[in-house]
């Protein structure tokens, strides 16, 4: 294979998945198996992989010690590593090595233990870097961190204007933000909109917080649709408190983004064998990496019994 039929094809190839494998070094990677995916690996002559997409992630991973050496011997084109998964490990700093795979586009980072917001900084010079997710890590405490549009709940607004639109007469829609900053620009932006508070209500808190006080606070008796889209990790606690309060009738629909990539594996097996839910899941793609697999979760609740 020539180098640019590479670079015109490697986009297509699954990544090479090291996810749930409890990988407390760099090194391990050589000796570990990757995990089996939908399509096979395709490898050089030389037995490395062609793809561009590393994960990485749900391992132990404290430290990137011997990172270029061992990514060498498992990628055939290393330098044109791309795709980077890193997330929920134990980082507490963003290594430098990664800024010397000058393509890198997409790196997550989120869920770790990073804690300064300038380890962002190292990242500056790598030239295609167009997604980065730092959500769940201490930083988000430091001020002036702006989070992640992927581990927002209502973000700026554009999923809950065309959910609103759909509205049936009478309808109501609750959104929460837990970032007040974001909220406050959300809140314009679905004003300007044209719906007013008892349409479309803006609640500013942790879904954890709030979820609580629904029925209380905000008068809602029941939830027909519920749209989970922040953090993956909290979809089952959330899918919990719900059910708890007891906020979704029997029929109710919930759907969750993201349950594929990054993955909310503990949702899914809930969902599927609890006995509580018909669960089908909407297959997906990423546009720049069609071989990236993701989907969102279609729910309908049967009701406590």
């Amino acid at each position: 294979m020539s180098r640019q039929d590479y670079m015109n094809t490697s986009v297509r190839e699954p990544p090479l998945d090291y996810s749930f494998r409890s990988i407390q070094i760099i090194q391990d990677l050589v000796s570990e198996e990757p995990r089996p995916g939908l399509r096979p690996l395709r490898h050089s002559k030389s037995g490395k992989s062609l793809t561009q997409s590393l994960w990485l992630n749900n391992n132990v991973l404290n430290d990137l010690k011997d990172f270029s050496q061992v990514v060498s011997q498992l990628l055939e084109y290393p330098q044109n590593l791309a795709w980077i998964d890193l997330s929920f490990n134990d980082l507490t700093s963003i290594d430098p090595v990664l800024t010397t795979f000058f393509n890198l586009s997409v790196i997550y980072l989120h869920g770790n233990s990073i804690h300064r917001l300038g380890e962002v900084n190292k990242l500056a010079v790598l030239p295609r870097l167009r997604s980065l997710t730092l959500h769940g890590n201490p930083m988000e405490e430091e001020k002036g961190y702006r989070s992640d549009p992927d581990a927002l709940g209502t973000y700026c607004g554009y999923s809950t204007l065309l959910i609103a639109r759909a509205l049936p007469p009478g309808g109501r829609l609750l959104t929460v933000e837990r970032d007040p900053h974001t909220a406050a620009v959300a809140e314009k932006i679905i004003r300007l909109a044209g719906f007013d508070e008892q349409t479309v209500e803006l609640i500013v808190g942790s879904s954890e917080e709030v979820i609580p006080r629904l029925r209380t606070q905000h008068q809602l008796s029941r939830a027909d649709l519920v749209l989970l889209a922040h953090r993956p990790r909290c979809y089952l606690r959330d899918l919990q408190l719900l059910e708890g309060h007891a906020l979704l009738p029997a029929g109710a629909t919930v759907l969750a983004d993201h349950v594929l990539f990054p993955g909310a594996p503990r949702f899914l097996q809930y969902t599927k064998s609890c006995g509580r839910y018909r669960c089908r899941v909407h297959h997906t793609g990423l546009p720049d990496f069609p071989a990236i697999k993701d989907g969102i979760a279609q729910l309908t609740y049967a009701g406590p019994g």
